[in-house]
């Protein structure tokens, strides 16, 4: 088996580095890359590489196409009937979840429309009246904070002043920051990171919620499963926020598996209530 890294640019135009076999036919090429990217797998879909225009037939292959490493190919959905139930139906899920206020999960229900389909009619506006309610949701993912600038020449600090902050920075080393990180080691620990995925369970009004992002510019998939029977997915672009989650009773431990669906990498990552 020899391997090739294309570029696959999916319905919405998003662009995925993919490692794939050079003789695969088409046929079976599709369904992977389906998966992969997570799209809706009930579609029919076709390969075409920006470079001929001409859609990749059922027993093509990359050799045989003569695709070159970097080459760019479009997988792009067959506008049948089956499309556009599809984006009938995840548009009236996304009006659904607007009327109750579920603004996240409307969100995806719409994004996976605009996903598939970008010029895909909004008649109700959802995609403005969703904008609007997610930039004032609490806890969104947090601007990195910004180099601070050095305090003006006017107002140094004294030399005694910078002993007493030196002191103090030392005692709370000491005596706070020390115990508590030894106390909230491996599944205790609010925020944890692992291989290329970091996560951070946020507490929000008697209830959390979840904060994965990965290090470099990828589509990721989060799966949570908790003890207590609770369980749901989710997709997004670098970043994700699941849903708001009834807090677990003491004991309770929730399984966090995220998985690229560029590079294939998957971690899983436990948090427990206490």
């Amino acid at each position: 088996m020899a391997e090739i890294d294309v570029v696959i640019i999916d319905p919405g135009s998003y662009r995925f580095h993919q490692l794939l076999d050079n003789y695969m036919a088409m046929r079976a090429l599709v369904p992977l890359l389906v998966t992969r990217l997570g799209l809706p797998e009930e579609l029919k879909y076709q390969l075409i590489p920006k470079a001929t225009g001409r859609p990749m037939q059922l027993t093509d292959t990359l050799a045989g196409i003569g695709a070159r490493p970097g080459a760019e190919i479009e997988l792009k959905p067959v506008r049948d009937d089956a499309f556009a139930r599809i984006l009938d139906d995840l548009y009236k899920e996304a009006e659904k979840y607007v009327a109750e206020q579920l603004w996240h999960l409307a969100k995806q229900k719409l994004d996976a429309v605009f996903r598939l389909d970008p010029r895909h009619p909004d008649p109700k506006e959802l995609k403005q009246t969703i904008d609007v309610h997610i930039q004032v949701t609490p806890g969104a993912p947090p601007i990195p904070p910004q180099t601070q600038s050095p305090a003006p020449a006017s107002a140094p600090a004294s030399s005694a002043g910078c002993w007493v902050i030196f002191v103090v920075v030392v005692v709370v080393v000491l005596f706070v920051w020390k115990p508590w990180n030894a106390s909230n080691s491996n599944s205790n620990k609010q925020k944890q990171t692992k291989g290329s995925f970091t996560a951070e369970m946020v507490p929000s009004s008697g209830s959390y919620y979840f904060i994965v992002t990965a290090k470099t510019p990828q589509r990721i998939q989060v799966s949570v499963q908790g003890t207590d029977g609770y369980q749901a997915s989710f997709q997004g672009n670098g970043s994700v926020r699941t849903d708001t989650i009834p807090k677990g009773e003491s004991g309770v431990e929730d399984t966090i598996t995220v998985e690229s669906l560029n590079t294939g990498e998957k971690q899983t990552l436990s948090f427990r209530f206490q």
